[in-house]
């Protein structure tokens, strides 16, 4: 298990997907988005996916029990403040580590990235409750609500086309 704050050595170190890990670090570990953490990270070493995947982990804390390879970061602040110190410092890292994907599974975002990101979007209540959520807030809400739906138009109408109905049967006819 590789667990460091350096980045990886030529192209063959090169992650494929990066998966933010640290929330199986914390608190967090047992109990909502630890458990989608998880669960995520069950069903790609399931399907065989092990050989792709890279844990993002905090290397100020233990690393996490998994037999993947581990990249660590540091960082000043926990908790809310280091929302802000990640939307700063993850690019940096990202482009350092240049992975193909990074994996978003909070709303800790990069803001902006050598990289194609996903961010997994958990709890949109808040969202609806619009007089106790600050505007800004609210903005960015909207805009991932926006591009969310999009890209579940558009993986739907995808999903449409390659389903089993659709294909072509394998006899030929």
């Amino acid at each position: 298990m590789r667990h460091s704050s350096r980045g990886a050595e030529g192209p063959s170190n090169r992650p494929r997907v990066l998966l933010d890990a640290r929330p199986l670090q914390g608190a967090d570990a047992f109990r909502g988005i630890g458990g989608y953490v998880r669960g995520l990270l069950e069903g790609l070493l399931e399907i065989g996916y092990q050989e792709h995947l890279w844990l993002l982990v905090d290397a100020g804390l233990p690393p996490v029990p998994v037999a993947l390879p581990q990249v660590g970061v540091r960082r000043r602040y926990r908790g809310r403040a280091s929302l802000y110190e990640d939307a700063v410092v993850l690019g940096t890292d990202l482009a350092r580590l240049a992975p193909r994907l990074y994996h978003a599974p909070s709303l800790r975002l990069p803001g902006r990235a050598p990289c194609p990101v996903v961010a997994t979007v958990h709890d949109l209540i808040p969202w609806r409750l619009r007089g106790r959520t600050p505007p800004l807030r609210r903005y960015v809400w909207r805009t991932l609500i926006a591009i969310c739906t999009s890209e579940i138009r558009e993986s739907q109408t995808h999903g449409k086309r390659c389903s089993p109905r659709n294909m072509p049967s394998s006899s030929g006819s």
